[in-house]
């Protein structure tokens, strides 16, 4: 089956998990997952993308809804796909990341860590080049998501920005990792229970040396680094000083 060509002006794509709730229980059915892909692009082309995406996997509209809405002000329009599966659909997920073209300009990934939206995530953003990555609504990264990410990103990317508490697995090589990708990097770390606000927390670590992981940081190719943290003395004073010169 021949595949439709790329359309090369999608901007925004992104991919969250939900549960689908039983009407009957009104309870998360814990079976099905629900991802979600929103695109922002040029007036006119979100009816293209659906048009192209059936035209190669008719069976594409019984997974799931399109929603279109206007942005009058940018000249864009936005829609939103919403499937729900209980497996991977490998030729599904594929014709998606080839009609998404090569770079997308802002991609955002929320809610992931399990191995069902893992995959669909690796199928459709594999060997795409991101403007800017947002990874969020991680409490915990797994050891297994922390790897799945690396795999994800090897080219360079414009802006990297993390919403996470705990990273398993290490925690200071995660963010290293991407540092060595972004030219700019913003860092939100999550409170974690039982910590207090005076101690040297970094994504698990206590009592972490963050004059030298900043160090370490700017070692790499970013050349802008924030960081949101409720742990105040994360840095010292001196520390802080030292930094800037």
């Amino acid at each position: 089956m021949k595949m439709a060509s790329a359309i090369p002006f999608i901007d925004q794509l992104y991919i969250s998990k939900g549960w689908t709730w039983c009407p009957a229980t009104l309870q998360s059915n814990p079976t099905l997952i629900t991802i979600i892909i929103s695109i922002s692009c040029e007036k006119g082309k979100p009816r293209l993308f659906k048009q192209r995406l059936i035209r190669v996997y008719p069976l594409a509209i019984s997974h799931g809804g399109f929603a279109k809405r206007k942005n009058v002000r940018e000249k864009t329009e936005e829609f939103e796909w919403e499937m729900e599966f209980e497996k991977i659909d490998e030729v599904l997920h594929v014709h998606i990341r080839h009609i998404l073209g090569k770079r997308i300009q802002v991609a955002a990934l929320f809610d992931f860590d399990d191995a069902l939206t893992r995959g669909v995530v690796s199928t459709i953003t594999r060997g795409k080049q991101f403007g800017q990555l947002y990874v969020h609504g991680m409490k915990q990264i797994s050891k297994d998501t922390g790897h799945f990410l690396k795999t994800i990103t090897t080219d360079e990317i414009g802006m990297f920005n993390l919403i996470a508490g705990e990273i398993e697995d290490d925690p200071v090589g995660f963010p290293t990792h991407f540092a060595s990708l972004a030219r700019s990097m913003v860092l939100q770390l999550v409170n974690k229970d039982g910590t207090g606000q005076n101690e040297q927390y970094v994504f698990g670590l206590l009592d972490a040396n963050w004059e030298q992981i900043i160090l370490d940081l700017f070692a790499q190719k970013i050349d802008k680094l924030s960081i949101d943290t409720c742990y105040e003395e994360y840095l010292s004073e001196n520390e802080a000083k030292l930094l800037m010169e």
